[in-house]
Protein backbone atom coordinates (compact mmCIF):
# COMPACT_ATOMS: atom_id res chain seq x y z
CA UNK A 1 0.00 0.00 0.00
CA UNK A 2 1.10 3.53 -0.72
CA UNK A 3 0.64 6.23 1.92
CA UNK A 4 -1.06 9.37 0.62
CA UNK A 5 -1.96 12.50 2.54
CA UNK A 6 -5.19 14.39 1.95
CA UNK A 7 -6.38 17.22 4.19
CA UNK A 8 -3.78 16.23 6.76
CA UNK A 9 -4.98 12.62 6.93
CA UNK A 10 -2.70 9.74 5.97
CA UNK A 11 -4.58 7.23 3.86
CA UNK A 12 -3.08 3.91 2.83
CA UNK A 13 -4.12 3.21 -0.75
CA UNK A 14 -3.67 0.13 -2.89
CA UNK A 15 -4.46 1.42 -6.37
CA UNK A 16 -4.30 -1.97 -8.16
CA UNK A 17 -6.72 -3.46 -5.61
CA UNK A 18 -8.86 -0.29 -5.39
CA UNK A 19 -8.91 -0.29 -1.60
CA UNK A 20 -8.23 2.22 1.16
CA UNK A 21 -7.01 1.31 4.66
CA UNK A 22 -7.59 3.61 7.61
CA UNK A 23 -6.28 2.71 11.03
CA UNK A 24 -7.80 3.87 14.30
CA UNK A 25 -5.58 6.97 14.55
CA UNK A 26 -6.47 8.05 11.03
CA UNK A 27 -10.18 7.61 11.78
CA UNK A 28 -9.79 9.76 14.90
CA UNK A 29 -8.01 12.43 12.86
CA UNK A 30 -10.82 12.42 10.27
CA UNK A 31 -13.43 12.96 12.98
CA UNK A 32 -11.30 14.96 15.42
CA UNK A 33 -13.14 13.11 18.18
CA UNK A 34 -11.82 9.90 19.74
CA UNK A 35 -15.01 9.29 21.75
CA UNK A 36 -17.02 9.40 18.53
CA UNK A 37 -14.67 6.91 16.86
CA UNK A 38 -14.76 4.66 19.95
CA UNK A 39 -18.54 4.56 19.79
CA UNK A 40 -18.49 3.78 16.08
CA UNK A 41 -15.83 1.09 16.36
CA UNK A 42 -17.59 -0.57 19.30
CA UNK A 43 -20.70 -0.62 17.16
CA UNK A 44 -18.81 -2.27 14.31
CA UNK A 45 -17.09 -4.86 16.49
CA UNK A 46 -20.43 -5.79 18.08
CA UNK A 47 -21.90 -6.33 14.59
CA UNK A 48 -19.23 -8.62 13.13
CA UNK A 49 -20.72 -11.48 11.13
CA UNK A 50 -17.69 -13.49 10.06
CA UNK A 51 -13.93 -13.58 9.59
CA UNK A 52 -12.60 -12.91 6.10
CA UNK A 53 -9.58 -14.38 4.33
CA UNK A 54 -7.95 -10.92 4.19
CA UNK A 55 -5.07 -10.07 6.53
CA UNK A 56 -4.89 -6.79 8.40
CA UNK A 57 -2.35 -4.44 6.75
CA UNK A 58 -1.30 -3.20 10.21
CA UNK A 59 -1.37 -6.37 12.33
CA UNK A 60 -0.30 -8.68 9.45
CA UNK A 61 -1.08 -11.97 11.21
CA UNK A 62 -4.68 -11.06 12.13
CA UNK A 63 -7.58 -11.71 9.78
CA UNK A 64 -10.09 -8.97 9.04
CA UNK A 65 -13.71 -9.43 10.04
CA UNK A 66 -16.76 -8.64 7.94
CA UNK A 67 -19.55 -6.41 9.17
CA UNK A 68 -22.66 -5.16 7.40
CA UNK A 69 -23.48 -1.46 7.69
CA UNK A 70 -26.75 -0.22 6.18
CA UNK A 71 -26.58 -2.47 3.16
CA UNK A 72 -22.88 -2.74 2.47
CA UNK A 73 -20.05 -4.83 3.91
CA UNK A 74 -16.89 -3.50 5.53
CA UNK A 75 -13.73 -5.31 6.55
CA UNK A 76 -12.57 -4.42 10.06
CA UNK A 77 -9.62 -5.46 12.22
CA UNK A 78 -10.82 -6.20 15.74
CA UNK A 79 -7.26 -5.87 17.07
CA UNK A 80 -6.20 -2.43 15.77
CA UNK A 81 -9.70 -1.22 14.77
CA UNK A 82 -8.73 -0.28 11.24
CA UNK A 83 -11.16 -0.39 8.30
CA UNK A 84 -10.52 -1.63 4.76
CA UNK A 85 -12.79 0.04 2.20
CA UNK A 86 -13.18 -0.92 -1.45
CA UNK A 87 -13.63 1.76 -4.09
CA UNK A 88 -17.20 0.61 -4.72
CA UNK A 89 -18.01 0.97 -1.02
CA UNK A 90 -16.56 4.47 -0.93
CA UNK A 91 -18.65 5.45 -3.96
CA UNK A 92 -21.71 3.88 -2.32
CA UNK A 93 -21.27 6.04 0.81
CA UNK A 94 -20.69 9.21 -1.22
CA UNK A 95 -23.87 8.59 -3.21
CA UNK A 96 -25.81 7.66 -0.07
CA UNK A 97 -24.76 10.89 1.63
CA UNK A 98 -25.95 12.93 -1.35
CA UNK A 99 -29.25 11.01 -1.39
CA UNK A 100 -29.75 11.53 2.35
CA UNK A 101 -29.18 15.28 1.97
CA UNK A 102 -31.66 15.42 -0.89
CA UNK A 103 -34.31 13.45 1.03
CA UNK A 104 -33.90 15.74 3.99
CA UNK A 105 -34.34 18.82 1.79
CA UNK A 106 -37.27 17.31 -0.11
CA UNK A 107 -39.24 15.77 2.73
CA UNK A 108 -37.53 16.90 5.90
CA UNK A 109 -37.99 13.42 7.38
CA UNK A 110 -35.75 11.18 9.42
CA UNK A 111 -33.90 8.56 7.47
CA UNK A 112 -31.82 5.63 8.70
CA UNK A 113 -28.73 7.86 8.47
CA UNK A 114 -30.23 9.90 11.33
CA UNK A 115 -30.98 6.84 13.47
CA UNK A 116 -28.75 7.12 16.57
CA UNK A 117 -28.06 3.38 16.48
CA UNK A 118 -26.25 3.63 13.11
CA UNK A 119 -25.20 7.28 12.98
CA UNK A 120 -21.61 7.24 14.35
CA UNK A 121 -20.15 4.88 11.78
CA UNK A 122 -22.23 6.38 8.95
CA UNK A 123 -20.86 9.86 9.67
CA UNK A 124 -17.29 8.57 9.75
CA UNK A 125 -17.71 6.66 6.49
CA UNK A 126 -19.29 9.65 4.76
CA UNK A 127 -16.26 11.72 5.70
CA UNK A 128 -13.78 9.00 4.74
CA UNK A 129 -15.51 8.53 1.39
CA UNK A 130 -15.17 12.23 0.61
CA UNK A 131 -11.49 12.33 1.55
CA UNK A 132 -10.58 9.09 -0.25
CA UNK A 133 -12.50 9.94 -3.43
CA UNK A 134 -9.47 11.57 -5.01
CA UNK A 135 -7.32 8.47 -4.50
CA UNK A 136 -9.62 5.70 -5.72
CA UNK A 137 -11.89 5.95 -8.74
Amino acid sequence: MKVSVKLGVEIDVCTPCSVVWLDRGELEHVCDNSAFVSSAMNQLVDSITRTTSLSCPTCNDKKLSSVSVVGTNLSVCVECQGILLKAATLRWFRERKQQAKQRKRDRNVLSEENDPSVFPIIEILYTVAEIAATFIH
